[in-house]
């Protein structure tokens, strides 16, 4: 095939310039390469506007903004999906990591008993059984005496429970044995004072309780007299 002229120069490892090709003559010059890179930084043997910087490697801040943005949107949905695991299964989760269940301990108020267990003197006889006394005092003293109407019993005792919860205790523990009773305050600006009057099936007694300001016990007076 012939070659009649062409839009290119010769084109060798030597170039001719200034030559033009002849008609007729066979061209031994290879072809145009399909595309030509330029050398970087140069077009046409003069300095050329630089390469983009995204497209040097060099980063111009808006693929880091991207990148953060996504990992932001990833966190928001992991953050999402815990939520929701959370809402499903915390509760159990929980009781799993407390098992066994904690023990919720109730404090029942102690209050006064026919089968309180006493310390100190012996009781002497004549006590009702159905007579409540206070848990854990100690017996002082202890008498029965004759009188027209029969045997009275008195004994003395002292605990070192708090005031107001003997005087509680007691109300409680006479109305549980099936006694009547009703409390009166005899306090004074020395000495915190109760009398409280109880009324039983056989017999009726008469409960004094005291407690100094100056003192770290409570005292119990019992004097039950029959009907």
């Amino acid at each position: 095939m012939e070659a009649d002229g062409s839009w290119w120069g010769p084109w060798s490892s030597k170039p001719v310039w200034g030559v033009k090709n002849v008609p007729g003559v066979f061209d031994s010059h290879t072809l145009p390469p399909s595309h030509y890179t330029r050398p970087a930084g140069f077009l046409g043997g003069t300095l050329a506007s630089p390469e983009p910087r995204a497209l040097r490697g060099v980063s111009d801040g808006r693929d880091s903004m991207k990148g953060t943005t996504m990992r932001g949107m990833r966190f928001l949905t992991v953050a999402v999906l815990a939520a929701v695991c959370l809402t499903a299964t915390g509760c159990s989760t929980l009781t799993e990591k407390f098992k066994p269940a904690p023990k919720v301990v109730v404090l029942k108020a102690r209050v006064a008993s026919t089968d309180a267990t006493l310390t100190g003197e012996t009781l002497a006889p004549g006590r009702p059984r159905s007579l409540p006394l206070w848990p854990g005092s100690k017996v002082e003293s202890s008498t029965q005496a004759q009188t027209p109407q029969g045997k009275s019993w008195t004994s003395a005792f002292t605990t070192t429970d708090d005031y107001e919860a003997v005087v509680k205790g007691f109300a409680v523990g006479l109305k549980d044995a099936g006694w009547s009773s009703e409390v009166a305050d005899i306090s004074t600006d020395t000495e915190k004072s109760s009398l409280l009057t109880a009324s039983g099936e056989s017999a009726d007694a008469l409960f004094t309780i005291t407690r100094s300001t100056d003192s770290s016990s409570t005292r119990i007076d019992v004097v039950v007299t029959p009907k």
